[in-house]
């Protein structure tokens, strides 16, 4: 059995974070596995694949993003400033991963664990959505939610002004 240092794995994480800070998109198992001083069969020990590494190294940004999200909606005045505030919350964890994101969610690379953290996020989104209109008294649908979720994760990858051209939209559906 391979020997786990728990210390490796958080450098690992780290490695491979400051990378995509730095804006690479691309990184290899290899670059990470250098800049740690490690094989290349050891990253493997702790990560079966590049995404899950990925996708570890998101997991803590997407934590602190989903507590900025529910304060935010938790301090919203009305659904529409909710929505504008988990926009913003989606914006700011975004930009910290954009090309990596951009990179991972292009057709041909979206694998299996991409498109399962991809339904994770919405989920969780959607749960934010669905507590900001519960809080102001408008019946949900899961459905509602979702889609409501998903739009959120979409305009906040655009350009600034999305939310806004999409607002008359949005304020029809939760008016609904």
């Amino acid at each position: 059995m391979p020997k786990i240092i728990p210390e490796l794995r958080q450098a690992l994480i780290d490695a491979a974070r400051r990378r995509i800070v730095d804006g690479e998109h691309d990184i290899t198992i290899r670059q990470v596995a250098a800049d740690c001083g490690t094989a290349v069969g050891t990253v493997y020990n702790y990560f079966p694949s590049k995404e899950h590494l990925m996708a570890s190294v998101m997991l803590v940004d997407w934590q602190q993003a989903t507590e900025e999200l529910q304060g935010r909606v938790d301090q919203a005045r009305s659904v529409m400033s909710g929505l504008r505030a988990i926009d913003g919350a989606l914006r700011r964890f975004i930009a910290i991963y954009r090309p990596a994101w951009d990179h991972y969610s292009a057709g041909s690379r979206r694998t299996e664990i991409v498109q399962d953290y991809h339904h994770m996020v919405v989920q969780q989104i959607a749960r934010g959505v669905e507590l900001l209109m519960r809080r102001f008294g408008r019946r949900t649908y899961e459905g509602e939610c979702i889609f409501l979720a998903e739009t959120l994760l979409i305009l906040s990858q655009r350009e600034e002004a999305a939310f806004d051209r999409a607002t008359p939209v949005l304020e029809r559906i939760i008016e609904n």
